[in-house]
């Protein structure tokens, strides 16, 4: 009986090892002769999800930096510019927190994206400074003025402000301590 059970084990892990094998030498040989599979530009329209925009190749890229130390300030930031139609591409802390006023920085060589940036946030100047190494058109860094930027166009739209204090603190004042 034992004898029949190692039999049947051996057997099972032979051809589970021979399948491996199999598997292997079989993508090496399409890898070596490079076979490739062909998507044709129907395929690909039809792989992209619903939600990706027409003009999603003209749209402006930008990156979002917090330069305040507000946390989640370029999120919020990232959020509101994501709403206007601008490809956010990513949202993060700068490498300082002492920035005064918000700077939009032109990376790409389109003054025009830059600058229609710079006037959907409301930033007068557009300071030039290229890096080829970023797929980016423009650099936000958030300064102390954006803080109260936010203020007034929250007033103005009538929003609460939200993120006064933590959420420790915003507890205890809904608790009246």
């Amino acid at each position: 009986m034992k004898k029949a059970l190692r039999d049947r084990a051996v057997t099972i892990l032979a051809a589970t090892t021979l399948l491996a094998a199999g598997f292997l030498l079989g993508s090496f040989w399409l890898e070596w002769r490079g076979t490739t599979l062909e998507e044709t530009d129907a395929d690909a329209a039809r792989s992209l999800p619903a939600t990706v925009p027409d003009d999603w190749r003209s749209r402006i890229r930008v990156e979002v930096l917090n330069g305040m130390g507000e946390p989640g300030a370029a999120r919020r930031a990232a959020e509101r510019l994501r709403a206007m139609g601008f490809d956010v591409v990513y949202f993060g802390n700068a490498d300082r927190f002492d920035h005064d006023t918000t700077r939009v920085l032109l990376r790409s060589g389109d003054r025009a994206a830059a600058r229609r940036l710079a006037d959907s946030l409301g930033v007068g100047r557009v300071l030039d400074r290229p890096d080829p190494q970023l797929y980016l058109d423009g650099t936000v860094i958030l300064g102390e003025d954006w803080r109260e930027r936010m203020r007034h166009r929250g007033a103005a739209a009538g929003e609460e402000e939200r993120d006064q204090g933590s959420l420790l603190d915003r507890i205890r004042g809904e608790l009246g301590m």
